[in-house]
Order: structure tokens, then C-alpha cells, then sequence
């Protein structure tokens, strides 16, 4: 490299935002998922405005990312459901805004890390911070993480079961209209509007469901069709309900 690209690039490196992701991450997304290429962009940004954060979760509204990545606005709806199915991310819908009730809240989205992700980043070689300090395990660091509920979202099958078995209330008849409400519970609190932020726990909100439903006040969750068109039941729920 020549003296005047040396210098810009010691510019660009020393006043320019880069995005810095681990070099696992981006083989997992390429060689393990089936994400469209607009999708794995819509991602690095959700990862770097997390890390940014700190927190590793951001709220960036989809008119932002359009503007940012240069696509449409379908693009980047679409990236989100990608996201969401590939358990990459999770999405909590923020309800109505209070100073405009027409207008929704930017959704929180938080970033998840599976683990077939994790077991591409173990294989990874190991730099720490101190050549003292002795290798640390992922994976074993990831498992001791597992009962806490920031790691993962309310898995969709067992929010089905507990609703199913509490309007069941001890019968055996998992009539189609109980599945069918099982499954709009589920979306609720993945996606709509029942988050578990706002309930504290996936018990709670179900039993908020459950009391809509028994006094006739439950209706199909606003956007459920228009986000996941083909959401319902999971196979063989009668396997675990009973």
C-alpha cells in the first residue's frame, strides 16, 4: 500500500464508525441460514446499533433502516420476519404512542444469539484479553445463562400449552377453536399486543388472554396476518397438552 493510502485508511480507521462483528457471525449468516442479503444487512445494523448501546438491543424504526440501507420499506419488513423466525432477534411491540394514539411506538429489538451461532463463534480462534487469561468456554458460559429470561424469547409451543391447558381446566376436548387461540395468544405476546414486558411473566399474560377470551372480548390480534400470514398451532399439540 502506498504512503497516501496508508494515511486514509489510518483516517478512515481512526474517525469512522466501522461495524465490528465477529468473523463467526458473519459465517454462520452466509453458510447456515437462508437469510436474503437485504435481511443479513438489516441484522449487522441491529447488531451494531446493540453494541453501540450496550445493551444489545435498539430501537430503530424500519422508515430509518430504508433510509440507511437503501431499500423498501417491504425489504425491511420482511428482513424482520426472516430475523425473527431465524431466532436472531426478538421484537417487542412498544403499543401506541402516548402523544399520538394513531401512531405507533419504534419496537424494541433485541439481539439473540442460538446455539449453532454460539458453536461457530467457540470454534473461533480464542483472543483474550491478558495472555494470562485462561481460555474461557462459550458454550459452558452460555448454558449457565439459561434460566434467565433475558436470553431467549417465550418459546411459541409452550405459550400454546399453557393456554390450552388452562381453558381446557382439566378436560380432554382440544377442540380447533382452542388451538386457534392458542396460537393467537402465542403471536400476542411474541409480536403483538400483549409483550411479556408488559406482564412480567408469560403466566400473567396468558391469563390476561384467557379472561378476554372467557368474557367474549378476545378478537384475532391486530397484524397477525399481515406480519405471518400462515401462524398457527403447533404440529401435534395434543402430544404435550395431555
Amino acid at each position: 500500500m502506498t504512503t497516501r493510502e496508508a494515511q486514509i485508511a489510518q483516517f478512515i480507521d481512526r474517525h469512522y464508525e466501522y461495524r465490528n462483528t465477529p468473523i463467526a457471525l458473519e459465517n454462520y449468516l452466509y453458510n447456515e441460514t437462508r437469510l436474503s442479503s437485504s435481511a443479513i444487512r438489516v441484522y449487522q445494523e441491529y447488531w451494531r446499533f446493540g453494541k453501540m448501546e450496550g445493551t444489545w438491543q435498539c430501537n430503530i424504526s424500519a422508515e430509518a433502516l430504508q433510509e440507511r440501507l437503501g431499500i423498501s420499506r417491504s425489504s425491511v419488513e420482511r428482513a424482520n420476519r426472516a430475523l425473527v423466525d431465524a431466532s436472531l432477534i426478538h421484537r417487542v411491540n412498544n403499543g401506541k404512542s402516548s402523544l399520538d394514539p394513531f401512531r405507533q411506538r419504534v419496537s424494541t429489538t433485541k439481539i439473540l444469539f442460538p446455539k449453532k451461532l454460539l458453536q461457530y463463534v467457540a470454534r473461533e480462534r480464542y483472543r483474550g484479553d491478558l495472555k494470562s487469561d485462561p481460555k474461557k468456554d462459550l458454550l459452558s458460559f452460555a448454558k449457565s445463562l439459561a434460566d434467565e429470561q433475558s436470553v431467549a424469547p417465550p418459546d411459541k409451543r409452550l405459550i400454546e400449552i399453557k393456554t390450552a391447558r388452562r381453558m381446557l381446566n382439566g378436560k380432554r376436548d382440544l377442540s380447533p377453536d382452542i388451538k386457534r387461540f392458542a396460537a393467537q395468544v402465542s403471536w400476542s405476546i411474541l409480536y403483538g399486543d400483549m409483550p411479556l414486558e408488559a406482564y412480567g411473566s408469560v403466566d400473567k399474560a396468558i391469563n390476561a388472554a384467557i379472561s378476554l377470551i372467557r368474557n367474549g372480548r378476545w378478537s384475532e390480534p391486530r397484524g397477525m396476518k399481515d406480519h405471518h400470514q400462515n401462524w398457527s398451532y403447533s404440529p401435534d399439540l395434543e402430544d404435550d397438552v395431555f
